[in-house]
Parts: C-alpha cells; sequence; structure tokens
C-alpha cells in the first residue's frame, strides 16, 4: 500500500508536500509524497555500520552502495484515472508529484532513483508545470505525448526527452493490457533510453531531504492522526493519509479505498 515516510504540508523539499501552483485560468494543488525505505522494505537507521558500506541515497535517503548514491533521475508521467488503477511502481518512486491534468483528473508524475522495475505506468502525456518539475532535479523525462506548452517547454529547459509517442525513443514503451490506459515501460528500457539518448549532462546538484532514525514504538504519536486533499476532481480521486503507528508512515487512499500497487 502506498504511503510516505514522514508527512507534513511545507514547500517542495520536505518529506511531502502540499504546494500550490498556477493552471492557466484555475488554481491547482500538487501534492509531491516523498516514498522512501518504508515504500521499498528498506530500513532507515543510523549509524551505520562501517563494514556493511552503505549510505543515505541523496534524493530520498535510502540505505544504498556508494555507486547508487546519486543515479540519473528519470521522471515517469503515470496515469490516475479510475480504469489505470492500480498503477505499477508508484510504490518504488522517490518522489511523486500529483496534480490536475485533462478533465479535472488527477496525473502522477513518479521520480525514480533506482531502475530494478519490472513494469512502470501506466504512462501519460506531460503538461508543463510537470516539466518545470523535472527540470528542478534536473530529471529525464518519460512520458506518451504532451500539450504543445509543454513539449515547448522541455526543448527550452533541455530536459532529457524520453518520448512514447513518436521518435527514437518510442521503442522504449510498450502495450501491457488494452485500451488507453496501457502504455508502459521498465527499468530496462528508461536504462537503455538515459544510455542512448543525447542530451545534457546533468549535474545532480538539489538540495537533499535532511533525514533521522525512527523513534521506537513507545515514543510515536498514539493519537489517531489522518490528513485529506480534495483536488476538485470528484470523489474517486480525494486523497486521504492516515498515519500508522507500527509502521510510522501516513498510507494512502484515493476515493475511499486503500491505494494499493500493481502486482505484474
Amino acid at each position: 500500500r502506498l504511503c510516505c515516510f514522514r508527512c507534513v504540508w511545507t514547500k517542495l523539499r520536505k518529506s511531502a508536500t502540499l504546494k500550490a501552483g498556477e493552471m492557466k485560468h484555475q488554481t491547482q494543488r500538487v501534492i509531491a509524497v516523498v516514498l522512501t525505505s518504508l515504500l521499498l522494505g528498506a530500513n532507515l537507521t543510523w549509524p551505520i555500520e562501517a563494514k556493511t558500506r552503505l549510505v543515505p541515497r541523496r534524493l530520498d535517503g535510502v540505505l544504498v552502495s556508494p555507486s547508487k548514491v546519486n543515479l540519473r533521475l528519470v521522471a515517469v508521467m503515470v496515469d490516475n484515472h479510475t480504469a489505470a488503477r492500480p498503477q505499477a511502481s508508484l510504490d518504488k518512486a522517490s518522489v511523486v508529484y500529483e496534480a490536475l491534468a485533462e478533465g479535472g483528473i488527477p496525473r502522477f508524475m513518479a521520480v525514480y532513483a533506482r531502475y530494478d522495475l519490472a513494469l512502470v505506468g501506466p504512462i501519460r502525456s506531460a503538461r508543463p508545470y510537470f516539466v518545470r518539475y523535472a527540470a528542478e532535479y534536473p530529471a529525464a523525462l518519460a512520458h506518451v505525448g504532451g500539450s504543445p506548452d509543454a513539449q515547448n517547454l522541455i526543448k527550452k529547459l533541455a530536459i532529457r526527452n524520453i518520448e512514447g509517442q513518436k521518435g527514437t525513443t518510442a521503442r522504449f514503451f510498450f502495450r501491457y493490457g488494452f485500451g488507453v490506459h496501457s502504455t508502459f515501460t521498465n527499468g530496462a528500457n528508461l536504462t537503455e533510453a538515459m544510455r542512448n539518448k543525447k542530451g545534457p549532462k546533468a549535474i545532480l546538484n538539489y538540495e537533499p531531504w535532511q533525514f533521522q532514525n525512527d523513534p521506537a514504538l513507545k515514543d510515536r504519536p498514539t493519537k489517531r492522526q489522518r490528513v485529506a486533499a480534495d483536488l476538485g476532481a470528484g470523489r474517486n480521486y480525494r486523497i486521504e493519509y492516515e498515519y500508522s503507528r507500527r509502521r510510522n508512515a501516513y498510507l494512502r487512499s484515493t476515493g475511499g479505498k486503500p491505494h494499493f500497487d500493481r502486482v505484474k
């Protein structure tokens, strides 16, 4: 089940974020959720024993080998239509943005600092505000088409463009299922796309979050805590996070149901 490590409403560079942004003719709300070791089944604990030689990954604090501390990031546009659920590999993303897209339906942009992904998607088109979020790191952007403004901004900001609709990178996407919610990729394809795609070499100098040890169970809050966000897209897209004392995480529900990831 999708969750975040520690949720606070603040600006972008925090463990989970609610950020306001401008859409043309309307205001949108953006949720950036840091999905860290509790999602990935890892244990974020300090101090690190010297013999393990594991260090915190720059993006999300997950303990990894030194060679994987600051890998080239890839952001993937992920569908959030009710017919697209459950999504694949949202639970493996380090950061997930959620913002309104077409028809008032929210869309995800999942940022990955790992490539051991069996299935990622369903993948949809880009919007200019998502392009700007990807450029902050910077991260490459995998998508299937996009609005004219988004396509122009990708060129203007020199984002590494992994386009699934046309061009040389379309071969890194595939159909899995039927209908419009059936375009996917995987970690192997994203790795190959990053290796073959020409573009400026990224300097990953973004400011990382600050991490700390989990408190012992006896020191964790006992009072029920719940945070809700309504993006104005209707009941099926209402978001809630409820605190789990056992996991020290906020578990996500969408449309009144637990939000689970797909098992291939």
